[in-house]
């Protein structure tokens, strides 16, 4: 093997070389990345729950409301008719 076929098989160990570096770049941000999105999943879930829950008790404070109303309208009622 001459020189000039050495040189170039060196510089394209190091082509490859230098590829393999920067894919594995690739990967690790691609990891990064993967593990942003589970994590904004995991929290865009979590504030689905909240949501909910804040619905429901919305809910029911509502029906507690309408029950308070509906106390007073009666003994305002009875109060006047006696």
């Amino acid at each position: 093997m001459s020189l000039a076929e050495k040189e170039n098989l060196i510089s394209d160990l190091e082509t490859q070389n230098e590829m393999l570096r920067s894919g594995t770049g690739v990967a690790a941000d691609d990891d990064g990345k993967k593990r942003q999105n589970e994590e904004l999943v995991a929290a865009c879930e979590s504030d689905k729950v909240a949501a909910s829950r804040a619905m429901a008790q919305n809910e029911q404070l509502k029906e507690q409301l309408q029950e308070l109303q509906m106390a007073v309208i009666k003994l305002v009622y009875t109060r006047t008719s006696t």
